[in-house]
């Protein structure tokens, strides 16, 4: 597989999915495999290597980016995360903690746990926008992208939309004045 040096973020997430996707089939494989005398599919050097790659890509990646296991609890998260949102793995440890935090208002709430909800019954990519509230208080559009994995676990990416929801709304509230004249 290429290195993933795209500048698409949308190409990144895909490269690194599929290095992750890698990685959990290979550990898989060593886990299972039985004590006969087959060579090892990866040395521990082999191992060690990959998984310092896989953090440093995923701490270099310039999107917010958490990884979550299939109970709800926060198994990574990035500086990304922390620079978009101000939270930290100290702030976060569930989603039980970051769904209040990032959405104060219970009915907003409700109405995004309710569309994550569905979502995780369908396997795959799934994109949505949100307006998330941040440890100063400021309020970001986030786009999310997640990924939810046949283990029930979850890596979702987040970038930063507010600057373009800001445009569109200008942008229709303009053509809303323009009709009007």
């Amino acid at each position: 597989m290429a290195s993933p040096t795209s500048t698409d973020p949308e190409l990144r997430i895909a490269e690194l999915e599929a290095r992750c996707r890698d990685l959990e089939e290979r550990l898989s494989a060593l886990q299972n495999q039985s004590d006969d005398e087959s060579p090892p599919l990866l040395s521990r050097d082999s191992v060690s290597a990959k998984d310092s790659l896989f953090t440093m890509l995923f701490e270099s990646i310039p999107l917010g980016l958490t990884h979550w296991d299939n109970k709800g609890r926060l198994i990574r998260a990035n500086k990304g995360f922390t620079d978009l949102t101000g939270y930290d793995d100290r702030d976060i440890a569930t989603l039980e903690d970051w769904f209040p935090l990032a959405y104060p208002d219970p009915q907003y709430r409700a109405q995004v746990l309710a569309e994550w909800s569905s979502d995780k019954e369908q396997p795959g990519k799934v994109v949505r926008e949100f307006a998330v509230s941040c440890k100063n208080g400021q309020v970001k559009h986030v786009e999310f992208r997640a990924a939810f994995f046949h283990d029930e676990t979850a890596l979702v990416t987040m970038s930063d939309v507010t600057e373009q929801h800001e445009n569109q709304i200008a942008l229709q509230e303009s053509e809303e004045r323009y009709r009007a004249l």
